[in-house]
């Protein structure tokens, strides 16, 4: 089952270039997401004004602990703000410190009382006393609008110390310890990817996700190789996580016709198989992503609508790569 990680920032009315800065600073300029970037877009939550965004990290934890991170430097950066995080298992943060937690803090009782603030973690008590229950509110069916009241006043809602220990020790060191997740490996691949990842190296990410889960319509593209053939490459380097170099690396893939390897002796005979996996990942993805646009649109393909098929051609459009194609309006 994918693994994915949803957050939600919830806040009070701030400019989205002002918070898209503070982001673009909290993460290294090099920095690769497994699987999607960290995006935080407008919507609302129960009625609220909020930021949100989700990623699918996969087997990557370091990008799930990032996020953590990243929301809590926000929080302590913009006074009032308030930020929560849940994956697919519910709230893992009280899943990390489940030793420590309070006994009356379970699944049922956990909806909308686990926040951050302040770079801090914060738990709504269930009230258990008189006094309590004219400071918190009852019952497992607690709003968001009262959570979040009730976390803004001066009521105390920060965890124990040892809850708040259980989580500084998985997020400390960020962000320079995000940096023990990459790999650095060598590939020849046409220039024209080569190209594209110099200007987007993220987009390393979708093209082995596209490789690794591969079908036979995907390998029916790689034995033609219609948008990057194997022509004019050139060794380079590039950057990705150990998972995705693992996930390139172990594959067992005899290539295509269309591709020329060296000898398994040869020294550079990883890099000419591993550009292969990878050309062969771009190819899928091209693919995939032009087939989507012709089945959303089943009456008349109109390309220029597709924000998917902007972002690519634009970008491909910069690096030169339509000098030999001719885009014809296709009804």
């Amino acid at each position: 089952m994918e693994r994915d990680i949803q957050e939600t920032v919830i806040s009070l009315e701030i400019s989205v270039n002002f918070l898209s800065d503070l982001v673009a600073g909290l993460i290294p300029a090099e920095y690769i997401w497994h699987k999607d970037e960290f995006k935080l877009q407008e919507s609302s939550c129960d009625g609220l004004f909020c930021w949100s965004g989700s990623i699918r990290f996969g087997d990557c934890i370091t990008d799930e602990w990032f996020v953590v991170w990243i929301l809590q430097q926000i929080t302590l950066k913009i006074h009032g703000i308030v930020a929560r995080v849940r994956d697919n298992d519910g709230e893992f943060l009280l899943i990390e410190a489940a030793a420590h937690l309070p006994k009356w803090l379970d699944p049922s009782t956990s909806v909308n009382r686990v926040f951050i603030f302040d770079g801090r973690i914060q738990i709504i008590p269930l009230p258990q006393t008189h006094t309590e229950i004219a400071l918190y509110p009852v019952g497992n069916s607690l709003s968001l609008h009262l959570a979040l009241k009730v976390i803004r006043s001066e009521c105390a809602t920060e965890a124990s110390a040892s809850v708040q220990t259980a989580i500084d020790q998985r997020i400390s060191g960020y962000p320079l310890k995000a940096s023990d997740n990459f790999h650095i490996a060598k590939c020849v691949v046409p220039e024209t990817i080569a190209k594209i990842l110099w200007f987007r190296p993220q987009l390393v990410s979708p093209a082995v996700e596209a490789f690794y889960q591969r079908d036979p319509v995907g390998l029916q593209a790689c034995r033609i190789m219609a948008n990057f053939p194997p022509r004019k490459c050139v060794m380079t380097t590039v950057r990705m996580t150990k998972v995705l170099f693992a996930q390139l690396a172990s594959q067992q893939f005899v290539a295509p016709n269309i591709f020329t390897l060296p000898s398994e002796n040869d020294p550079d005979y990883k890099a000419h198989e591993l550009g292969m996996k990878l050309t062969c990942g771009f190819e899928i993805l091209y693919d995939e992503n032009f087939e989507e646009s012709i089945d959303k649109l089943p009456n008349k393909l109109d390309l220029e609508s597709d924000p998917i098929w902007k972002i690519y051609y634009t970008n491909l459009q910069k690096l030169g790569f339509f000098k030999v194609v001719l885009i014809q309006e296709i009804y």
